[in-house]
């Protein structure tokens, strides 16, 4: 299965790295800027679940693309949506399947407009991690989850076959003790619609009692980082980066309101 990897950041350099450790056929669709770095440094995660460093991952610009992929990941900010699906778009064929790990839900609708309904599957992760100054990726907590399935509720043969790719790549303990006590998984979702995003929330929720400062909708980044102070939300305000939380907050009610 020839995996494309939209970004190689946080969220889709982890899950992409995970992948090619386990000698996945993982490509990243990356910036010029991203490419370069890369070829430099590699590709280099900080996890407690097991550190990574994969010199010169496979990359390729959105000008390079020439044939459709089997599976796209897709992880960036609802700002960036619009030049994602723009760069993605020549790797899209009609057996590709997109897995979208986004926050919200609103992405579902934009992703349809443009490829159909049945390109897009439902999907989310939780873990909590940011990329460093020197374009590392840092996991911050001992939880590296992703789940995903047909929006209709079927476990059709694709499904089965990405489930196999992705199965035996996330370590399901951590290498340095965490109390409390996450480990990594991955899940198949059955749901009708965005039936998926109700576990997402119920896991929000239990954040949310635990992290009583806890401010925005966002639910990648939830958890608080490796110092136990400062949540995502406030690195992300410090570094004057962009927010999204009319996006996460649309994505909730329309959860609650089903």
């Amino acid at each position: 299965m020839r995996i494309l990897v939209v970004g190689a950041g946080a969220i889709g350099g982890y899950f992409g790295g995970r992948l090619l450790q386990a000698n996945r056929d993982v490509t990243f669709l990356v910036r010029e800027r991203r490419a370069a770095q890369l070829r430099e440094t590699g590709l280099v995660i900080r996890s407690p679940m097991g550190d990574l460093h994969v010199p010169g991952p496979p990359v390729v610009l959105s000008s390079e693309l020439q044939r459709p992929y089997d599976l796209i990941l897709l992880s960036c900010k609802a700002y960036d949506l619009d030049a994602a699906i723009d760069s993605l778009a020549p790797a899209v064929g009609p057996g590709t399947a997109i897995l979208p790990l986004l926050n919200g839900m609103k992405h579902l609708d934009t992703l349809e407009a443009r490829f159909g309904a049945g390109t897009v599957l439902g999907g989310l992760c939780l873990i909590s991690t940011t990329l460093d100054p020197q374009g590392r990726i840092l996991h911050l907590n001992n939880m590296h989850g992703l789940r995903f399935g047909e929006r209709d509720g079927k476990r059709s043969e694709r499904i089965q076959a990405i489930a196999a790719q992705v199965e035996g790549t996330l370590r399901r303990t951590a290498q340095r003790p965490d109390p409390a006590g996450h480990v990594g998984e991955v899940g198949v979702h059955r749901g009708r619609g965005g039936h998926y995003m109700p576990d997402a929330c119920s896991h929000w929720r239990h954040l949310r009692r635990r992290r009583r400062r806890l401010g925005c909708a966002d639910i990648r980044r939830v958890r608080a980082d490796s110092d136990g102070e400062r949540l995502s939300a406030e690195r992300t305000i410090s570094a004057g980066e962009p927010q999204e939380p009319d996006h996460g907050r649309i994505a909730f009610n329309r959860v609650h309101a089903s």
